[in-house]
């Protein structure tokens, strides 16, 4: 491709000047202006000698160019491969969902509001590998509440109808390409930690049914990841388990059961704040800088 420019600049610059030189030449003129005229075409020639050997030099200079600065300025043109940084990141995390299956209570009526902390090592363009903790607001209503416990205020207000957890878990993310957009896969295992229980009663002789809100933890997640951003539809799964789960029946809910979980489904935002090392695109810049300062010396 190189040869070709070289070579179509040249013909350009020598059919011009001959053209040049042809009307000139074919118009009659004294000796004296013969004379000029011929100074012009010799003029043109010269600059078409120059033009010819510059290319020449150009040419030249660009075969001898290192067959990696040649690959990099073709590769300016295509999507840029962005280098990933081994070291430490940082990322804190919002997001909420809606309860969609729930063994206690109905799902319908629920959601859950989250806001958590990720802290990860990044091995290469595709693996990080962390821990992190994360608090969890989430609501616990119960169908036909107000019907239920209309006859008893008291006990209406004693019921608390939301659930405060603090899962704690280890996490791994894959991201598929080496892009500035690129999807990726999350997920997460853990133990939630129950900061409060709830005792619901249908009567204020028994001692209601008190759920301790302790269990297993597990998130899935699929989602895109931009820069340093990352968006990701998320699938929760908490468990929990009543400490006297004899009294469920009488409390109206459903079954016997001394394990319970409830899982949502929700969108959780993130943002990558990286404490990195010297990226691979870097550190070979680097060694090349240093290639070139020895052999000057």
């Amino acid at each position: 491709m190189k040869k070709q420019i070289i070579s179509l600049l040249t013909l350009m610059v020598a059919f011009a000047s001959a053209s040049f030189a042809e009307d000139e030449l074919s118009v009659p003129v004294s000796p004296v202006e013969y004379d000029s005229v011929a100074a012009v075409v010799d003029s043109v020639a010269a600059i078409a000698d120059s033009a010819v050997t510059t290319t020449n030099l150009a040419a030249a200079k660009l075969e001898s160019l290192p067959e990696e600065v040649t690959d990099s300025v073709a590769a300016d043109t295509a999507d840029p491969y962005v280098p990933y940084s081994e070291g430490l990141l940082f990322r804190p995390e919002v997001g909420g969902g809606k309860m969609v299956y729930s063994n206690r209570v109905e799902s319908k009526l629920n959601f859950d509001i989250t806001a958590g902390l990720n802290a990860a090592y990044q091995f290469n363009a595709n693996l990080s590998v962390g821990w992190g903790v994360s608090f969890y607001y989430c609501s616990m209503k119960i169908d036909g509440f107000d019907e239920l416990l209309a006859w008893n205020p008291t006990l209406k207000d004693e019921y608390e109808e939301q659930v405060y957890r603090l899962p704690v878990y280890v996490s791994a993310r894959w991201k598929f390409l080496p892009r500035k957009v690129t999807p990726f896969l999350d997920g997460r295992f853990g133990y939630a930690v129950g900061l409060n229980t709830y005792s619901f009663k249908v009567d204020q002789s028994d001692p209601g049914v008190t759920t301790e809100n302790h269990g297993l933890f597990l998130e899935f997640g699929a989602g895109l990841h931009y820069k340093s951003f990352s968006v990701a539809l998320v699938l929760d799964r908490l468990a929990c388990k009543d400490s006297n789960p004899e009294y469920r029946e009488l409390a109206g809910w459903k079954g016997i059961n001394s394990n319970y979980h409830d899982v949502y489904l929700g969108l959780k935002l993130g943002f990558d704040v990286t404490f990195k090392n010297v990226d691979k695109e870097e550190e070979v810049e680097e060694e090349n800088v240093f290639d070139s300062s020895s052999k000057k010396q």
